[in-house]
């Protein structure tokens, strides 16, 4: 059995045409998933194409702006606490919240969001949008329909109690045997 590989430089492997900048750039601009880049003002420094098609904005136009300039204050503030708070812990982070498009649709979202450090020390919240409100309208659905039978279920666990109830009334008022006949459809009974 061969060893492991283990590899100190992720580039080793690459050529060097890979390992420019403009070929990582196109490998996180062809991640399906919005991957956005905040600075600590959590101005967005950078987006991949995924996160401009989300946001139904054009690149140029998000870059260096910060989220009180697109999305209801609400959404802004909540976006604005979590990246401070990954920020300041350092520890990865991810939270459900709202998110308004440019078209004014609300999604619901879950963002993970990572404190990255370059090797200068500068410090960047990096994070992706995962779009759940498919995932999230169908088990609310889906618990909706478990309150209906449920509710179905008691109302008729209810009337057969009350069923219950009222042959136990006549069966302890009768004093002599009682025989409960089952007729069937042809006449006879069992």
């Amino acid at each position: 059995m061969e060893p492991p590989l283990t590899v100190t430089d992720p580039t080793a492997s690459l050529s060097s045409d890979q390992c420019s900048s403009a070929f990582w750039l196109k490998v996180l601009d062809s991640v399906p998933d919005p991957v956005f880049v905040k600075d600590p003002q959590q101005r967005i420094v950078w987006l991949n194409q995924a996160c401009c098609d989300f946001m139904k904005r054009d690149r140029a136009d998000v870059l260096g702006k910060s989220d009180y300039d697109f999305f209801p204050a609400e959404e802004a503030q909540v976006f604005g606490e979590q990246d401070r708070w990954v920020f300041q812990t350092g520890i990865t982070h991810e939270n459900e919240e709202h998110f308004t498009d440019e078209l004014g649709l609300t999604h619901m979202i879950s963002t993970r969001k990572a404190l990255l450090e370059d090797e200068t020390g500068d410090r960047f919240v990096v994070g992706t949008i995962r779009d759940i409100t498919t995932h999230t309208q169908q088990l609310e659905q889906t618990n909706i329909s478990l309150q209906a039978e449920i509710a179905d279920r008691q109302q008729v666990e209810a009337e057969l109690f009350k069923r219950e109830e009222f042959l136990s009334s006549i069966y302890d008022g009768v004093e002599h045997v009682v025989f409960v006949i089952n007729v069937l459809d042809r006449g006879g009974f069992r």
